[in-house]
Formats: structure tokens, sequence, C-alpha cells
């Protein structure tokens, strides 16, 4: 008898085809068959985890390549975020054979893309030359637009391109100002990054407690590198007071975030199993 995830797996790729054969097609059906699919495929991903017996892996490739083909006509269709999903997809892969129907997706998503997100991701691929050619200035005027429609992502990006003067004149004042805006609209590595800042007096006076409150801030926001680093600190007294229990539950925070704490607590000579 055929496993059941075999026969939803094939049940989704019917589905599929079905949808991409039709005439006319229907953007909405074929996005909301998409992102079912999608939600299977995850699951997928985690079947050996919970010591299930994979699914085969042609039947997995040919779900994912008629889900990207479900976003792709979607989106020809004007179906925005199937232009997201599509785009997204496309640039994580690295997919050089799509780059160019990303590129054109995005394109027809910018005038009604309200939070930004669309001209960020242009603007990765346009600095990177992905489906276009690479114009940092042109990614620089993209981000631009995206960090006035408040998109985070954007104002990190700005605060990179300014600092680096690539794309752009070099202006480290601005960029400080961009990751500050950053930061306080969500983005962890802007946290991060200003707790670095605070930590070592780069760019701005030296201030333990400021480091302190925007490390603990990106690591309570998910960045891994922030939560190991409040630990280390914590252990050594460095930068912060000595406090074992709590570097210790950072250390777990950093864990839970997938980032390697145990490696840099190694290299600042850290063994939590010698108390």
């Amino acid at each position: 008898m055929p496993d059941e995830r075999d026969a939803d797996t094939r049940a989704k790729i019917d589905e599929l085809a079905k949808l991409l054969g039709a005439e006319p097609r229907a953007a909405d059906a074929l996005f909301d068959a998409a992102m079912r699919a999608s939600l299977a495929l995850e699951f997928r991903a985690t079947d050996a985890m919970i010591g299930l017996d994979e699914v085969d892996e042609d039947l997995l490739d040919e779900l994912r390549g008629k889900t990207l083909d479900a976003f792709d006509a979607a989106a020809a269709l004007g179906h925005r975020d199937a232009a997201m999903e599509f785009a997204r997809r496309v640039y994580s892969a690295r997919d050089e054979d799509r780059a160019s129907d990303a590129v054109k997706h995005l394109r027809s998503a910018l005038a009604d893309d309200t939070t930004g997100a669309a001209h960020v991701l242009l603007g990765w691929m346009t600095f990177t030359g992905f489906g276009v050619d690479a114009a940092p200035a042109e990614a620089f005027r993209l981000q631009s637009i995206a960090a006035d429609r408040g998109n985070a992502d954007a104002m990190f990006e700005l605060y990179v391109l300014l600092s680096t003067g690539r794309g752009t004149t070099r202006d480290d004042a601005a960029a400080l100002d961009w990751c500050t805006k950053a930061a306080d609209a969500g983005s962890a590595r802007a946290m991060s990054n200003l707790g670095g800042f605070y930590a070592t007096g780069n760019g701005v006076e030296k201030n333990e407690e400021r480091a302190v409150f925007w490390y603990d801030k990106a690591a309570h926001a998910g960045n891994g590198k922030a939560a190991a680093t409040l630990g280390v600190m914590h252990w050594l007294g460095d930068g912060a007071p000595e406090d074992r229990a709590k570097a210790k539950a950072y250390f777990e925070l950093a864990e839970e975030h997938d980032f390697d704490w145990q490696s840099l607590a190694e290299r600042c000579g850290i063994d939590v199993d010698e108390e």
C-alpha cells in the first residue's frame, strides 16, 4: 500500500499540473495550490527528524518544480503575492535560469508595493547583478524607496551601502542614523550592530549599558550571535556584570536561534561544564 505522504505529494503534483494546463489559467487558484504544495514540502523536510522514511526525492523535486511553475504562472497573470513568492524562491536558490523572470515579476509588483518588500528584493538583485546588470546606484535608489515606506530591511541596507560607499557617497553619520532607524523598526541585524558599536565605541561613545540593551533586543528578536555574545560577556564579566546563570540562559537562547555558540565560547576560553 503506497505511503499516504507519497499519495498526497502525487495528488498535489496532479492538481498543479491541471491548473497549469487549464485555459484560461486562474491566478488565485494557482497561487493557493502552490501555497498548499509549499506547506507540504515544508512538512516533508522534517520527516527524517521525527523518524519517518523520506518521500522519494524525485517526487519531491517534481513537486518543487510544479510549485515554482505555478507561482510563475500566477505572477504572469498579475498576482502580486505570487510574484513575491516566485522571486524570493528564485533568489534564495540562486536559480540563474529563472532570474530574469523573477526581475520581471518584481518590477510589475513595484507599483503597489506598500511595504517596500518588492523594492528591497529587487534592490538585492540589482546590487548583485542577479537577473539584471549590477547597478549599485540603482540598488541604493530602490532601497531608499523601501526605507521611506518603513521597511526595516531596506533601512539596514542603506546603512550597509552608506557605511561602505557602494552605490552612493560614503557617509558614516547617515549610515549610523539608518542603522538606528532600522533597529527601531525591528531589524535584529541592526540591533546587533548597535550593540557592537556601543561595546567598542565604533562611531559612538562607548557605553556598556547601551551595548547590553541592544544586544539583548537583538537576541530576543532572533539574532543568535547577539545572544551568544551576551553569554560570553556575562560569563567573563566583560562589558556586562558577571552572571553565569544569565550567561547560560543566553547560550540556550543562541542555540534556539541555531547559532553555534559553543565555538564562540571555546574561542573565548569558556567551558560551561567547568562548574
